[in-house]
Parts: structure tokens; C-alpha cells; sequence
């Protein structure tokens, strides 16, 4: 960054510039200013702003918009100044149109009413096809970031003295009231634009990501120099009163579509004049200044010292936050901590980082503020290392740049216990090879690169110790094998760093987290074996690609996910006992392929997903993983005919069977909300293996259903000769389940004949409704009975309530009948009525 030695945005001489990222794909800027009254939307623009965002155009046909900076926000241009903004174009790519502008004036009018024209004119330019001036912002200069070629041999022609550029857009700078920046046809009418630094992005200028502008103002030269993204800077040399007529100007952007269009975008990330900081951070020893010096390892702390002044702007300070970082050559010593010479809290400190808000708004009056500590730096026992202080002051209304300060600590030769973190295994087992060498007393760190082997395959259990970081330090190491000696902790990452390895056999241990993805690294590992270390997380891809292994066994861990692609042919592939898969219905050739495999108990081979088959609930909404929850899945592996939990690093996806709407992709968590009505079904996704059915499970829903709830055994009656009617007794209720919604059924019966041997009893059955009209029912005909309405809240109708002793079935005998035991069958016909 280019700062003249007028500009009162002050850095000290230890800070060294981090730029942030000049591209970034994302719906919302990496960081943007509130405007305020620093910017407004002038009268007749089709823009409007949206938090700290401003919409110079929607995404519509024929806008045209603007903002601009408010009177007592202009620039002047007897000032240096910086400033740095993020601009989007959209995301139409080939189809945008027409762009935006930055644009610098002292036409008054315009910040008023704004009256710029669409399409090519992009609000800034004047009306192609006439002899003068007209629509243009006066007294301006503008930098166009233009997305559409203009070349149209019977339309604009804005574009035509540039390239097309594939229709990827350019970027240029103009003087748009100037007839001499055009270009005119045969007849004096203005036809072309005469483009000055162009230049044509290698992508989209409207290509879905925001694009960082920055703009240097260098008074003492009169020259302008600007960036965008990547490009190279442009300078631009200006004389104020010749262009702008002033050296106070107005400042802001304009925009435009036309028959095609794009959305376009601003926000700034540092306002001229806003707010005028300035900072310093100091790195002392003894009182010396040490930044970027080098000191001794473990020659004693050193004091960090941070200083911001305020020196006053447009706006206070507002809401200041200043943040630390350090890394691991550097700790925080506790107890040290001050802010403006008072002692604070140690927790202000996590991990190396350093978050302090500052409790008051920084003002002329409270314009001081000083934050220091005392730190430790480690002892470097290899190389000289450099240890990097990150840090920045941020504010409601100023983003300052990352800034670092480093220095350099001189290796030290001695090794002490604390280097391997006071493992006593490793450190009793490099004294044994080294002696009489000893660590903590003459062990130098050019002898740890004597240890090409460490083998404890029967050395004594050190339960509660576990693998130091510092293990890469053992550079020549090619054979690691530590059997059954209940370490903890992490597998670190740092053994990826041993890139001489060629055995790594670490077995029987209990360690916390995943399989290092760093082991993906060493390209002389022949054989990897990690059984039954209670490892969890997936097996990591790059393990695969290791170009000479052939041998890997991971059987007894808490393994997920799925099994990535190893060669064909390898020696050994053993993973029994975890619960890795693969995206397959058969087993993957790299498994069959190999001389000796063993993948029982996975979901290859062994295990299967299950849990509740149906879940039913009065909600609209269940919770799958929530055991307290009435919609719960209680999901599990069925190892044969015996359940077992899974494994937490399972990634579950949870959609709709039936339209493949997914509800949830993720981890069990029992906050997980899905939605639920009757007759839906679930299907349940195990680790994105939707070819394997090991995988997947299906769970329902309530379904619609229309059936008996209850059914008589049989129906009885005594029956007295003659033509009286008798009543027929069912034995037990009759009712109907019916939880549909508005829908309607009907109940019929089917009567045979009373027959006992050969004897058939003459007489007829009939059923009376309750209004007392009978009705006959001749025996093997299906006669209707009832019909009635679905109840979705109830579900069950009660239909023995409508059979009385004086209305319902009957039978009536005839006089000529023998006496004796007759019996016969009864069918109950529900359907549904449409």
C-alpha cells in the first residue's frame, strides 16, 4: 500500500502489511463499512442500500443508478489519501450488462438528481449519436468496470476501438467530460469511447465473487494510481482544477443495465478521512528493541507493547477491537497482561489469541490506548526459528490492515525432557540408543537424527503418556512401532512430518481423534497398521495414494465414512471391526483383489443400518435423533442379530422416499427438526453410501389406513318357531378404524345359509334401521349394512352402538323346521366409499 507522508493513517515502523484476499466467492463481502452519513442515494437512481451494502443496479432491464459521497464527505484533493472497496458484478458471466463505475466529480447537481444514462452511458457517459455533450457527469473522472462489449454497427458502439475479450468485460479509465475522450463518426457525432489503461480480466468481470478496488490519491504529484484485484496498477496523472474545476470532489459510484443486465454492488472496506489512526507495536528485551533482530533461545521473556492514538476524522472511533495472535514459538505469560498500565484477567488470552474490545468509543478527548504483556519464547532446539505477531485494530467504522512484527530466536543445543513434552518412553528410548548420552544433559538435537528406529513391541505399558508433537524431530526415523502400550491423546499430525517412514505399526492404545491426515504425505510408508487404537473419523483418501504401500490394517477402531480407493493387488487390506463402508452394492475390486483382506464387521460386509421401522406423531415436525422425542429413529447397527451403537462421526442424510427432498444431511444431533406427516416415509442415508443397502434404512410414517378395529367372533340367535322375528346378537364389537381425512366408507354382510348335516333352516335374515324400515337379506348376497365418514383425530367408529335389540339384524323362521343346532358363516365387507 502506496501512503504519502501527508496521509495521517500512521503504522508504525514494526508493522508489516497482510493484504487480505483481492478476490473473494461469497454472497457478502469479507468486511464493509457502515455509510451512514458518509454516502447517500441521489433522487432518481435505481439504487438503494442494504445494510452496508449498496445496490447501484438489481439484476433488471434499463436501471440506472448511483451514490455518492455527501458534502461533508468529499475528498480533497490537497490530501493524500487511500481507500479500498469491494465491488460485484453480478454472476451472469458472458451475459452481463452493462457495469459500473467508479467516479470522482464536482457535478453538485447530479449528487441531487441523478440523471445518467442506462446501457453503455453506464449513468456516466453522455448519449452516443450526437455532436455534443450530453447526460454526462460533469467535471469527472471515472474508472469503468465494464461487463457488456458495446459494438453494435447499427447501435452503440461505445467498445469499438477495444477488444471483445470473449465477453469477459475490461476495465478502464476515462475523463467522461472531455469531448476529446471520445471518438467521433464521419458526421462529428460521438460514436466510441477512447479507453486509456485498459485492462481484460483472464475471467468474468460478473462472475459471482467480490472484486477489491483500491484507489491512492499521492497529492504532492497530482497522480492517482488504482487496483483491482490482481492487475497490474494503473496511475493516472490528474490536475484538480483542470478536470474537476476544484480540489474538493465528490466521490462514489455509478451503474447501469440495459437490454441484458447484472446485479452490481459496493462496499467500502476504508473511507478517506473517516477515521485517522495511528499505531505502533513494540517488541523490547532488557529495553532493547528486538523486532526483527534475533535473541537467544531460552534467554529469558520479552515485552510486547501495542500503541493507537487517535488523531481525530469525520467519526470517532467507534466500537474498536484489537486482536493478537501468536504462534507456537511465542506463549503468553500469565499474569502480565495490561491495559493502559492496569493488570487484566489472563483470560483475555485463549490459546495465543488475543481479544481485547475496548470499553469506550476512541474520541479527541479519550485518544490514547496501550495494551502490553510479557512473552515467552520457546526454545528452539533444531534451527533458528521466527516467531510472527499478528495483529489489527478493527471498529464499527474502520478496518485496519493485518499487520505482523517478527523476530528471529537463535536454536539452542541442548535437549531437555520438556522438547519430547516429558514422555518417558520416547525419552528413556533415545537415551538408550544415544548413550551414555542423556537428555536434559548432553544430548544435542544433530543426535536425534541417529534414531532411525523405535520398536516397543515389548517394552513395559505407559498408560497415561502419549506421542509429542515434537516427534518429526526424529528426521531419519523409517520404523515406528509401539504395541499395546495404552497411550492417549492425539495421534499428532507432526508424524506425517517423518518422511523417511516406511514402517508405522502403533496398535493397542487409546487415543483421541482422527487418523492423521498428514500420514498422507510419506511416500516411503510400506506398511501401516493402527488396530485398535480407538481412532475415529474416516480413513484418510491421500493414505490411498501412497504410491509404496502395501499393507494397512485398521481393524478395532471407531472408523466411519466411506473406505477410499486403494490399488489393486495390495498385500494386506484388513478394517474388520469398524464401521467404514463404500459407496457400492458389492464389495469394491481394490478388496477382492487383495492377497489378504479381511473387512467383516463393516458396512461392506457384516453390519447393516437399522432402527425404529415406524414412527407415529401428532406434530408436524419430529426430532430423529432425539430419544425423548416421539419421532425419534433410534438408529443402530444390526451386527448380525445383535444391535450396536453407532459410531458419533457418522454424517446421516434424512429425505423424503418418495420426491428425494432432502430434510437433513449432517451428524446425530438431537436438535434436528424434520418434517412429518401421515403416510410419509423417510429414507435414512448412512455416510452418503446411497449404493449400498447396508447403508440405508427406510422409516415410515402413520399411514392412511381404513380397516376393522374390531370384529365379532360370531353372531348368535335363538330362534323360536313361528314367524316371530328374533335378534341377532353379535358376540363382541364391531368397529372401524379409519384415520383418513375426508374420506367415507361402507359396511356390508354377507349371509350364508343355517344348516346342521343336511337339515338347512328355512327362514330369513333382514336388518331394521333405526327409523324401524326392515329390509330383507337373502342369504350368500352381500347386503349394506352401514356407511359413515373417516375420523383422522379419533380413528376408531364404535358400529356395534348402532345395533339395538330393536333395530339391526334379525332372522325370522318359518313354522315347518326341525329342531336342532344350525350353524352357518358370516362375512364383514369394509370398503371404501368414493
Amino acid at each position: 500500500m502506496k501512503i504519502s507522508k501527508k496521509l495521517i493513517v500512521f503504522f508504525g515502523v514494526l508493522g508489516l502489511v497482510i493484504s487480505l484476499s483481492l478476490t473473494v466467492e461469497a454472497s457478502q463481502p469479507p468486511i464493509s463499512l457502515p455509510l451512514g452519513d458518509v454516502f447517500a442515494v441521489p433522487n432518481g437512481a435505481n439504487s438503494y442500500v442494504d445494510g452496508n451494502i449498496t445496490v447501484i443496479t438489481k439484476d433488471s432491464n434499463y436501471q440506472t443508478g448511483s451514490i455518492f459521497s455527501t458534502e461533508g464527505n468529499k475528498l480533497d484533493l490537497n490530501q493524500s489519501f487511500h481507500a479500498e472497496m469491494y465491488i460485484y458484478l453480478g454472476d451472469r458471466r458472458e451475459t452481463a450488462a452493462d457495469g459500473m463505475t467508479f467516479v470522482m466529480h464536482a457535478d453538485k447537481n447530479r449528487t441531487m438528481n441523478f440523471t445518467g444514462g442506462t446501457g453503455a452511458q453506464l449513468g456516466v457517459y453522455p448519449k452516443a449519436g450526437w455532436s455534443w455533450l450530453m447526460q454526462q457527469i460533469e467535471k469527472s473522472f471515472v474508472v469503468e468496470f465494464d461487463t457488456y462489449y458495446n459494438n453494435d454497427v447499427l447501435g452503440d458502439q461505445m467498445d469499438k476501438t477495444i477488444n471483445m475479450n470473449d465477453n469477459k468485460g475490461h476495465v478502464a479509465y476515462a475523463f467522461p467530460d472531455t469531448l476529446s475522450s471520445y471518438g467521433l463518426n464521419s458526421k462529428g457525432r460521438i460514436e466510441s469511447l477512447n479507453h486509456q489503461g485498459v485492462y481484460y480480466p483472464n475471467d468474468y468481470l460478473s462472475n459471482g465473487k467480490w472484486h477489491l478496488f483500491s484507489v491512492d490519491w499521492d497529492a504532492e504529484k497530482n497522480i492517482l494510481a488504482y487496483n483491482f484485484d490482481d492487475a497490474p496498477t494503473v496511475s493516472v496523472p490528474i490536475n484538480p482544477n483542470a478536470v474537476f474545476g476544484t480540489t474538493s470532489v465528490y466521490w462514489g459510484f455509478t451503474g447501469s443495465t440495459g437490454g441484458f443486465s447484472q446485479e452490481a454492488k459496493v462496499a467500502f472496506k476504508q473511507i478517506p478521512g473517516l477515521v485517522n489512526v495511528g499505531s505502533s507495536m513494540k517488541v523490547t528485551k532488557n529495553g532493547k528493541d528486538i523486532a526483527n533482530t534475533t535473541i537467544l533461545g531460552g534467554d529469558g521473556d520479552v515485552k510486547i507493547q501495542y500503541d493507537l492514538k487517535y488523531f481525530g476524522g469525520k467519526q470517532n472511533l467507534l466500537n474498536a477491537v484489537f486482536n493478537l495472535d501468536l504462534d507456537e514459538f511465542l506463549s503468553f505469560k500469565p499474569g502480565t497482561l495490561t491495559v493502559n498500565d492496569t493488570i487484566m484477567s489472563d483470560e483475555y488470552f485463549v490459546n495465543g489469541k488475543l481479544k481485547y474490545n475496548l470499553p469506550t468509543d476512541m474520541t479527541t478527548e479519550n485518544s490514547n490506548f496501550r495494551i502490553s504483556f510479557i512473552g515467552t519464547p520457546k526454545i528452539a532446539t533444531d534451527e533458528n526459528i521466527k516467531t510472527t505477531i499478528d495483529y489489527s485494530i478493527t471498529g464499527k467504522n474502520y478496518f485496519g490492515n493485518n499487520l505482523k512484527t517478527e523476530f528471529s530466536i537463535e536454536k539452542v543445543n541442548i535437549i531437555k525432557s520438556s522438547y519430547f513434552e516429558n514422555q518417558s518412553w520416547l525419552i528413556n528410548e533415545i537415551n538408550r540408543q544415544l548413550a551414555p548420552k542423556k537428555i536434559d544433559v548432553d544430548v544435542f538435537d544433530r543426535d536425534l537424527a541417529k534414531i532411525t528406529k523405535i520398536d516397543l513391541t515389548s517394552a513395559p505399558k505407559v498408560i497415561g503418556e502419549h506421542i509429542p508433537r515434537t516427534i518429526d524431530s526424529l528426521i531419519n526415523l523409517n520404523s515406528f512401532r509401539l504395541a499395546n502400550q495404552k497411550l492417549s491423546g492425539a495421534l499428532p499430525e507432526e508424524v506425517g512430518n517423518l518422511s523417511k517412514l516406511r514402517y508405522l505399526s502403533i496398535y493397542g492404545n487409546s487415543f483421541d481423534g482422527e487418523i492423521p491426515q498428514s500420514i498422507g504425505k510419506l511416500q516411503e510408508l510400506l506398511l501401516i497398521a493402527l488396530d485398535d487404537n480407538d481412532l475415529i473419523g474416516r480413513v484418510p483418501a491421500a493414505i490411498a495414494s501412497l504410491p509404496k504401500l502395501n499393507q494397512i490394517s485398521l481393524n478395532g477402531n471407531k472408523l466411519s465414512g466411506q473406505l477410499p480407493d486403494f490399488r489393486m493387488s495390495m498385500g494386506l487390506i484388513n478394517i474388520k471391526d469398524t464401521q467404514v463402508t463404500y459407496n457400492l452394492a458389492t464389495v469394491p475390486s481394490f478388496l477382492t483383489s487383495a492377497k489378504s483382506k479381511n473387512y467383516t464387521k463393516t458396512f461392506i460386509g457384516g453390519l447393516k443400518l437399522t432402527g425404529t421401522s415406524r414412527v407415529i406423531s401428532k406434530s408436524e415436525q419430529i426430532k430423529p435423533f432425539d430419544k425423548t422425542n416421539e419421532g425419534y429413529f433410534d438408529l443402530k447397527v444390526m451386527d448380525e442379530m445383535q444391535p450396536i451403537n453407532l459410531v458419533e462421526e457418522h454424517i446421516y442424510t434424512i429425505k423424503n422416499t418418495i420426491d428425494g427432498t432432502i430434510y437433513y444431511k449432517g451428524r446425530d444431533n438431537p436438535q434436528v427438526i424434520i418434517p412429518y406427516k401421515k403416510g410419509i416415509s423417510y429414507t435414512v442415508i448412512l455416510d452418503e453410501a446411497e449404493k449400498n443397502p447396508n447403508n440405508v434404512f427406510t422409516v415410515l410414517g402413520k399411514e392412511h389406513e381404513l380397516k376393522f378395529a374390531e370384529i365379532p367372533s360370531a353372531i348368535n340367535l335363538k330362534i323360536k318357531l313361528g314367524s316371530e322375528k328374533q335378534a341377532v346378537i353379535p358376540e363382541g364389537n364391531l368397529a372401524v378404524f379409519d384415520n383418513r381425512e375426508n374420506k367415507q366408507w361402507k359396511l356390508s354382510i354377507t349371509l350364508s345359509e343355517l344348516t346342521e348335516g343336511q337339515k338347512k333352516l328355512q327362514g330369513e335374515y333382514s336388518y331394521t334401521t333405526k327409523t324401524g324400515v326392515s329390509f330383507p337379506i337373502a342369504s350368500g348376497q352381500k347386503f349394506l349394512l352401514e356407511t359413515g365418514e373417516s375420523d383422522s383425530v379419533n380413528e376408531v367408529i364404535q358400529v356395534s352402538n348402532s345395533l339395538g335389540t330393536n333395530y339391526g339384524l334379525g332372522y325370522t323362521a318359518y313354522r315347518s323346521n326341525y329342531i336342532g343346532n344350525y350353524k352357518g358363516s358370516v362375512i364383514w365387507t369394509l370398503e371404501d366409499a368414493p
